[in-house]
């Protein structure tokens, strides 16, 4: 099966349900999200609605009320999202629980794991959260210094994690924490903690630029202690686990973005043909024309990768470097477009009430959240090096 031979072809039922989702997003997009963005507000009701669409349940098994959305349909769905509704940070968080949370317990659970907690976090009753990133660790996993010890009965959890998208409303935690501090990378696990646990603490709201409507904190776990079957996985396999959550994330979580580009570039040629200057529309200036073709071109690109990665994952052979291509790519069109939009609307693209600031707000989180840009390209640049030297020999 070649690697370029790709099918974006999806079934009548999954065309309908796309739609759906598009409909869907346009009415969210009715309420009012630049005070909420102001306020760094979390919509639970809007998060109601997208979890009663099927999206907070996309990955799961339908054995546990999810979608069993193949990849492909998953990222058609979210795109469709991001293509009508405006809080990209609840799309973000969004992607935080699917991927980061709900995806490693659909894959790697226990049946008594799965069907403790997939029930609730695929119909949006549950929120979910992954604490991986440390004050010294962030792209750099194997540097994490939170501990757990065996007890009697389970484990005992130390440490301090920062940058948890969702802390301050999820419901569970997956934690990865050390467990054999001699086997090094081997020797991390991951657990599924509930909110309600002693010892587990979350830090207050962290206020930053974009994104805002998505909530972040701390979390510190103080003699945290969970009983032996919070362990995902086997002991150890931690940064097995993590490493294939973070294939999945990086491929998906842009998914909305890929929809919020088109919208962009459609939004700014709108404008353009209605906007006069000069005594004429500014959509016949070549200088505006041109940004409004970029931006096409980068919309039309982010889609193709984007279903090239999930048909990749649909059939066993997405690579790191296949990930890091969608994470790189979408995040940088998402701030190149954004910044374009703003000067094609002028002063007026610089308000607040255009909504074009908060487009470049939230990008700029793009570009770093699940590996800065950098970190892909240092992926994408190794599995290059790899693949000449494999050539050469």
């Amino acid at each position: 099966m070649g690697r370029y031979k790709v099918d974006y072809a999806l079934g009548a039922a999954d065309e309908s349900y796309v739609q759906e989702i598009r409909a869907l997003g346009a009415r969210l997009t009715a309420q009012d999200i630049i005070a909420r963005d102001a306020a760094g507000l979390f919509s639970r009701e809007a998060w109601k609605e997208l979890a009663q669409a099927g999206l907070a349940g996309l990955p799961v098994s339908a054995e546990y009320g999810g979608k069993q959305a193949s990849a492909q349909l998953a990222v058609a769905a979210l795109s469709a999202l991001g293509r009508t509704f405006a809080d990209n940070g609840l799309m973000f968080a969004l992607g935080a629980h699917l991927w980061a949370c709900v995806d490693p317990i659909n894959n790697f659970g226990t049946q008594t794991q799965k069907s403790r907690w997939l029930p609730g976090l695929a119909d949006g009753s549950l929120i979910g959260a992954h604490a991986a990133t440390e004050p010294q660790a962030g792209s750099d996993a194997g540097a994490i210094k939170t501990v757990a010890e065996k007890t009697a009965t389970g484990w005992r959890l130390n440490g301090l994690k920062t940058y948890v998208t969702n802390a301050p409303v999820a419901d569970v935690f997956l934690v990865s924490a050390i467990t054999s501090p001699e086997r090094g990378t081997l020797g991390m696990s991951i657990f599924v903690v509930p909110r309600i646990t002693s010892g587990l603490v979350i830090g207050p709201v962290i206020d930053k630029a974009g994104m805002r409507t998505a909530q972040m904190s701390e979390v510190h776990f103080d003699d945290c202690e969970v009983p032996a079957d919070a362990l995902l996985g086997a002991e150890g396999a931690g940064m097995a686990i993590f490493t294939a959550t973070m294939l999945r994330e990086r491929s998906f979580i842009n998914a909305p973005i890929v929809g919020v580009l088109q919208r962009l570039a459609d939004q700014s040629m709108e404008y353009a043909k209605t906007r006069e200057q000069f005594g004429t529309r500014i959509a016949t200036f070549q200088a505006v024309t041109n940004r409004i073709a970029d931006m096409r071109v980068r919309s039309a690109t982010a889609e193709l990768l984007m279903y090239r990665i999930a048909w990749l994952s649909d059939t066993g052979q997405i690579r790191a470097e296949d990930a890091a291509m969608m994470k790189l790519h979408s995040s940088e069109a998402f701030m190149a477009s954004a910044t374009d939009a703003m000067r094609i609307h002028g002063a007026f693209g610089y308000t607040t009430a255009a909504e074009l600031e908060r487009m470049q707000r939230d990008a700029m989180g793009a570009l770093l959240y699940s590996g800065t840009s950098d970190i892909q390209r240092n992926i994408i640049a190794r599995a290059g090096r790899a693949m000449e030297i494999r050539r050469a020999q």
